[in-house]
């Protein structure tokens, strides 16, 4: 039998997630949730390493955010940003080299702009 998406329930999902995100990190939450819907038991193994895959995604995300948004805050250059973040936990991921620098970027772009939206005029 079916469980429909409305009883699935998992706490990650219902945690707020600032993010490149929102826009990028809802569909893929939701996506998690439908799908998890329609596995049975017997895929026991199959849920759990795509629950696992969903979950380091996300914590990957949330760490660039978190990350490129403490530079943004203390005004450093991209580049010195980027070099003194510890990339170890993600450097052996497929298309690492090729893609995380652009990613880092792109969210510290977002951080930085959100720094002079949050700046208040001198008085």
């Amino acid at each position: 039998m079916k469980e429909s998406a409305s009883k699935v329930r998992d706490p990650t999902i219902h945690r707020p997630t600032p993010l490149l995100g929102t826009l990028w990190m809802t569909p893929v939450m939701r996506s998690y949730c439908l799908t998890f819907c329609d596995v049975s038991s017997a895929d026991a193994t199959a849920e759990a390493a795509a629950r696992s895959a969903i979950a380091f995604t996300r914590d990957y995300i949330e760490y660039v955010r978190s990350a490129m948004g403490k530079a943004a805050e203390d005004w450093l250059d991209f580049d010195v940003a980027y070099q003194q973040t510890d990339w170890s936990k993600y450097k052996d991921m497929p298309a690492f080299d090729n893609n995380n620098r652009g990613n880092a970027y792109r969210i510290f772009l977002e951080m930085e702009q959100s720094q002079f939206k949050n700046q208040k005029p001198a008085q």
